[in-house]
């Protein structure tokens, strides 16, 4: 690692940071907390559709409330976006955003299932983890998993109901490509994993499944500007996938998981020196932007930036 240009790029990214918090902060800080707000209330109503008559939620309310605790836990998953809506001046499409979100952990709900995730990341219980303790796995697979197919099609039916059918068509699109995506990891366990067939399934898993929602959100920016976006943003995809994999060492192996470290010819040196080029060289070809964007991009980049001084 090049310390020099590291500890550079390092200052740059935390000088931004504040610049962004300085002039925007306040307003990031009010659309969060519409978001959530928004959030908060359309999934509830789902989620009572869900559950059906209040006689069938008295008898299911711990699961009612375990679904509705983790999912309210996870629209966190939202925010990163919305640093960007201020500067930009994308902030009256909440309630459009809201359901992509929600759209987005549905498919969190059936990734649980497939992986036998009981908690993100130690920090707080997942719905599977949930069922997993009252019901055993495989029960607790196939409930999460319904609850993840209800949250995708009923999020889908509202945007075309709300007359949103650019955006619509965008989350069935790349839903095709996650699922594959999904179903080409799990199916690949006991295979030798090349880089040719990791790169797809993080194409697919990774890079579509956070694109559904930055589609949503930067709908409405302006067209070159939301594509040098979303462009910086699939990248960062990308390059956060492989961050992940260091981190997620130990456990990707005890779960037998697909990871860069099982690549033949790689090492953790070298997917060490990759992830720090990488995510360089995003934020020195992203430097002709306007400032403004440029702030939001390095708030993205900062929790990356200090993942890896932690490696």
């Amino acid at each position: 690692m090049d310390s020099e240009s590291w500890n550079t790029i390092a200052a740059e990214i935390t000088a931004s940071c504040d610049h962004h918090r300085l002039f925007f902060g306040d307003a990031v800080t009010r659309l969060m907390r519409h978001m959530a707000l928004s959030y908060e209330s359309r999934l509830g109503g789902m989620l009572k559709n869900l559950y059906g008559s209040e006689s069938v939620r008295e008898d299911c309310g711990h699961s009612h409330d375990a679904l509705f605790s983790y999912l309210i836990s996870m629209q966190w998953v939202g925010w990163g976006d919305c640093e960007f809506g201020p500067p930009l001046g994308l902030a009256d499409d909440t309630e459009i955003y809201v359901l992509s979100l929600i759209a987005y952990l549905g498919a969190r709900l059936m990734d649980d299932a497939i992986d036998h995730h009981l908690d993100y990341k130690g920090q707080f219980q997942s719905f599977y983890g949930f069922l997993a303790g009252k019901y055993g796995e495989h029960k607790a697979a196939e409930i999460s998993s319904a609850a993840g197919s209800f949250l995708i099609t009923t999020s889908l039916r509202h945007l075309i109901k709300m007359d949103c059918l650019d955006a619509a068509t965008e989350v069935m699109r790349l839903y095709n490509r996650v699922f594959a995506g999904a179903l080409c990891e799990t199916l690949s366990a006991d295979i030798v994993v090349d880089s040719g067939l990791y790169r797809s399934v993080i194409r697919h898993k990774a890079v579509a499944y956070d694109r559904i929602l930055h589609v949503v959100f930067f709908r409405k920016a302006e067209p070159i500007i939301r594509n040098r976006i979303l462009s910086f943003l699939s990248f960062h995809s990308t390059y956060s996938q492989w961050l992940n994999d260091l981190c997620d060492e130990s456990d990707d192996r005890s779960r037998n998981q697909m990871s860069i470290l099982n690549i033949s010819g790689m090492n953790r040196e070298k997917v060490v020196q990759s992830v720090v080029d990488s995510f360089l060289k995003l934020w020195k070809e992203n430097r002709d932007l306007h400032p403004d964007i440029q702030n939001a991009m390095a708030v993205r980049l900062n929790n990356s930036f200090n993942k890896i001084e932690q490696l």
